[in-house]
């Protein structure tokens, strides 16, 4: 019987024996027979005869700058956690701190060092990335006059005005007699901000002078006349009998006298002629003959005195 040597089997030794038969390679190498020996291939981060042992990938220090090695797995590798101002796999580039767009609302970024950096920030933004709007109603010490209310805007404010003033910053008082809101010729007068008042023209009222002034609601007329108001006037249109201007006087018919001959008596609207003997008419116009029947008798004369009166005379025959 032959006790064969290593890497020798059959019963003479005659044959080679497969030296990966019994698969020495761990960690899944890759095992290549070589007569009577073996070579592993071994997976990254294995090493050794065997690959049993595992590589350090961060003993070797591979980040730069100061950077943080990760070992994660040995089939994987590692990563480096690098320093402010650092980046790339090994730390290895310089970082731009600009390269983020750090500054805010079109604010420009300007290297000051691989770890810091500064923002000129258009006027409207302040704050180191240009993340604050400027107050402008404060940047102007109060802008808005009157005691209006600055309302910050970005870039800029607004003024809301009170009632009664108007312009950019509220410096303009409203004229509200501009739009001439009295009618009929009034006046329009403003004695204080934002109030108008109107001073109408004789004969008329209200607010913006728009209604005639009735001048009959004073009743200014007697029982004795109806009252028609007029512009800036009245008139009283009397009853019969009745004058004056608020028809309070009782009108004196006879006065100048009306009756031509005789005595006048006063009535409500008219008169009253009392005419003498031979006068008759309203008047006492006509004169009224009183011999024209002949009211004498037994052939008597009538002789008219003239003053409304006869004599009969007699008549005298000679023989």
């Amino acid at each position: 019987m032959c006790v064969c040597p290593a890497g020798y089997t059959g019963r003479n030794c005659q044959s080679v024996m497969n030296s990966c038969l019994n698969t020495p390679c761990q960690n899944e190498g890759i095992c290549s027979p070589i007569g009577t020996i073996y070579i592993c291939t071994c997976l990254p981060g294995y090493t050794g005869r065997n690959c049993e042992l595992t590589i350090n990938l961060c003993a070797s220090s591979p980040c730069a700058n100061g950077g943080f090695c990760n070992a994660i797995d040995p089939s994987t590798g590692y990563t480096c956690t690098c320093l402010n101002g650092w980046t790339g796999a090994n730390c290895q580039i310089v970082q731009n701190p600009c390269d983020v767009n750090p500054c805010l609302n079109s604010g420009i970024c300007s290297i000051l060092s691989p770890t810091k950096y500064n923002c000129t920030c258009p006027a409207a933004w302040q704050g180191p990335n240009c993340e604050l709007d400027v107050n402008e109603c404060n940047l102007f010490s109060q802008p808005c006059q009157n005691n209006a209310l600055c309302r910050d805007q970005v870039g800029g404010y607004v003024c809301d005005c009170l009632p009664g003033y108007t312009g950019q910053y509220c410096q303009l008082q409203i004229d509200v007699c501009l739009s001439n809101p009295c009618k009929n010729g009034g006046l329009c007068q403003q004695p204080s901000v934002n109030y108008w008042v109107c001073k109408c023209a004789p004969g008329y009222t209200g607010l913006m002078c728009d209604a005639q002034v009735d001048y009959c609601l004073s009743q200014p007329c007697s029982p004795n006349g109806l009252c028609t108001s007029q512009l800036n006037a009245y008139t009283c249109n009397c009853n019969t009998g009745f004058g004056g201007t608020n028809c309070n006087l009782l009108i004196d018919t006879c006065n100048p006298n009306p009756c031509i001959n005789g005595n006048c008596t006063a009535l409500l609207g008219d008169y009253n002629c009392h005419c003498p003997p031979g006068y008759a008419g309203k008047r006492c116009e006509t004169y009224q003959r009183q011999c024209i029947n002949n009211p004498c008798f037994n052939n008597g004369i009538c002789v008219e005195n003239g003053v409304g009166g006869f004599s009969c005379k007699q008549f005298f025959l000679n023989y």
